[in-house]
């Protein structure tokens, strides 16, 4: 580039699960007699492509075993569409509720009856791709 000319330099981050900052720098180098080069430095929080509050479900001992919900944020661009929500274990009921396409939904979960501690992972399922290493499932635990 000219000197006194503007310009842009695009630098690839890769991003990973979870909410981070990222910190990216370059050396910049002109032609200008006398110039230094000069360190530009980029620094950016990400937040998780899903946020889910809370970040998993619990029935203490003795607790009734009423459904409780989770809700599911999402931080992407354009959004992301929530298809179907299930559990790896047949006794816990799962319903996904969209309250706003593409942005919020809810998890309810119903776990089963009985005294015994058990555990399902929730699983979700994208519509469409969802950017590598986003998180789709949670845990709901009876103690």
């Amino acid at each position: 580039m000219r000197p006194a000319k503007a310009g842009c330099w695009w630098r690839g981050l890769i991003l990973r699960d979870g909410a981070e900052t990222v910190s990216r720098t370059i050396n910049v180098t002109t032609d200008e007699p006398g110039g230094t080069p000069q360190i530009l430095k980029l620094t950016a929080e990400l937040p998780e492509v899903l946020t889910l509050t809370p970040h998993d479900l619990r029935w203490a001992g003795g607790e009734a075993r009423v459904s409780k919900t989770l809700d599911v944020l999402v931080n992407a661009p354009g959004g992301v569409e929530l298809a179907a929500a299930w559990a790896n274990h047949p006794d816990f009921k799962v319903e996904l509720v969209t309250v706003t396409p593409r942005t919020h939904y809810r998890v309810k979960v119903t776990p089963p009856d009985g005294a015994k501690p058990q555990q399902a992972v929730i699983l979700l399922r994208a519509a469409g791709p969802v950017p590598t290493g986003t998180g789709l499932t949670f845990y709901a635990r009876v103690k």
